[in-house]
């Protein structure tokens, strides 16, 4: 599950910690480290300092080169497939070793290989390299991905948990049949994107059908009736979904599920969210973004999401979409909410945010709320102050508030606060010098279109080089007060 905002600057805990083996310890933190540098630096560039390496280090053991595979493959994505594909290239042995080694084929990054040759993908999968597959990537595949190579990689992976279609344009009715009959473990599921816009027919001429609609009422309930009890992700955003009221009313019937993402969907109905069926039917919601939906206010508040790590329900449709009751409902027990997204949501004020229980929200998102920034915006920065990473209070024409938080924020000299978008906010320079020489941590500050700031500063400053850059600026003696 992947959040709208990701948090940076960790570290992989592959990294950060590693076990040591039971003989030769030394010896095994030296090769581990020498192992570390070459692969990132070597691997596929076709230098010939890499078969030197790999002459010098031919006799460590077999774990040992997986825990330095390791550094080359896991949690980079689709470029950790293709590091391991090269590796699998370098010789015999280590070959050997990542193919009967399942815990490099557990996720399947696809995403940036094209199938321009269908048969490699259809020999690694004879190869019954996929058997210990739980999690396959084909995001972005667009009109490439071809439905008979659909169906051998859900025959080879036999203990899918987690697809990831996003992007996929051929992902038509056929495949999600595909998907109900071959994949019966699927807890994670990502259609979005799966609808080219491009392709939009005048539906009086040519009737929808299973091609034009992938996620066709019938066949998207059948697949959640299935495996409702066992769902815990569903990612629909970005489509076009006829009757998305019928799908909506099976996936409350889905008591496991953790992420749900409903953002942007056409419809040809009145799509609106009965919120009471969605916090009475799915307590254990982490995640969940409703991005220019209509959402139906509840009758009375009971429980909340206590899990609820995300909340995203910006809109640009209608700007009293969401108040108080509707946010107060979600969030009113979430302790352990990271990110807050209500741009646009003129009617939620400062007191709403104040009461929620959250006590380390990092990141807020809260462009054109014109009711918090009249009243109360300073009290809500100081409430999350000693944990806020990323603040959008754009569209900001209350200077007084956004001048009296960002006074409170550089009273704590480790603010973790790393980006900030003021765009088009009324706010004064000093304010900006204060902020840029007071939060050290920040690396990227949008200030573009802000009139009362002088020349040469009303841009977007997008790294830390930049934001040195306005810093040697403020200390310039026409401008350091």
């Amino acid at each position: 599950m992947k959040s709208t905002y990701q948090l940076r600057g960790t570290k992989r805990k592959s990294e950060t910690s590693m076990p040591e083996c039971s003989s030769h310890s030394n010896a095994n933190k030296r090769y581990l480290d020498l192992g570390r540098r070459t692969i990132f630096s070597l691997i596929g560039k076709g230098k010939p300092e890499f078969s030197n390496v790999l002459a010098q280090n031919c006799n460590l053991p077999e774990e040992i080169w997986i825990k330095i595979f390791e550094f080359a493959i896991l949690g980079h994505g689709s470029t950790g497939f293709r590091n391991l594909l090269n590796l699998c290239q370098v010789c015999l042995s280590w070959r050997n070793l990542i193919v009967s080694s399942p815990r490099f084929w557990r996720v399947i990054d696809l995403s940036e290989i094209r199938p321009t040759n269908r048969n490699d993908i259809l020999s690694l999968c004879d190869m019954e390299l996929f058997k210990h597959t739980t999690h396959l990537s084909l995001a972005g595949w667009g009109n490439e991905m071809d439905r008979n190579t659909f169906a051998h990689l859900l025959k080879k992976c036999g203990n899918l948990l987690g697809l990831d279609v996003g992007g996929c344009y051929k992902f038509d009715g056929h495949s999600m049949s595909l998907l109900i009959n071959l994949a019966p473990h699927l807890e994670e599921i990502d259609l979005s994107k799966t609808f080219n816009g491009k392709m939009i027919n005048n539906s009086r001429k040519n009737p929808p059908n299973l091609s034009q609609f992938p996620l066709f009422p019938n066949l998207m309930i059948e697949f959640i009736e299935k495996r409702g009890k066992d769902l815990k992700s569903i990612n629909l955003s970005e489509n076009r979904i006829n009757q998305i009221n019928l799908i909506f009313k099976a996936i409350v019937n889905c008591p496991s599920l953790q992420l749900l993402d409903l953002s942007n969907i056409d419809t040809h109905s009145t799509f609106c969210i009965a919120s009471d069926s969605l916090l009475e039917s799915c307590p254990q919601l982490r995640v969940l973004r409703l991005c220019n939906v209509a959402i139906k206010p509840y009758k009375k508040i009971e429980s909340g999401l206590p899990n609820l790590e995300e909340l995203c329900l910006p809109n640009s449709i209608c700007e009293s979409a969401i108040n108080d009751q509707i946010l107060n409902g979600f969030a009113c027990h979430s302790t352990k909410l990271r990110l807050l997204d209500i741009r646009g949501s003129s009617r939620v004020t400062s007191n709403c945010l104040l009461k929620l229980p959250a006590t380390d929200l990092q990141y807020l998102s809260i462009d054109n709320c014109t009711h918090i920034f009249s009243y109360g915006l300073e009290l809500v920065i100081d409430k999350w102050k000693h944990s806020l990473k990323n603040i959008d209070a754009s569209q900001n024409f209350y200077p007084q508030g956004i001048e009296e938080g960002i006074n409170l924020l550089v009273q704590n000299s480790s603010s973790p606060l790393e980006t900030l978008n003021l765009r088009g906010s009324s706010l004064s320079f000093d304010a900006v010098i204060k902020l840029v020489l007071s939060c050290r941590r920040l690396r990227m500050v949008d200030l573009q279109s802000c009139r009362a700031l002088p020349r040469g500063t009303k841009r977007l400053f997008r790294n830390e080089t930049e934001i040195k850059e306005l810093r040697k600026f403020i200390y310039d003696e026409k401008h350091l007060r």
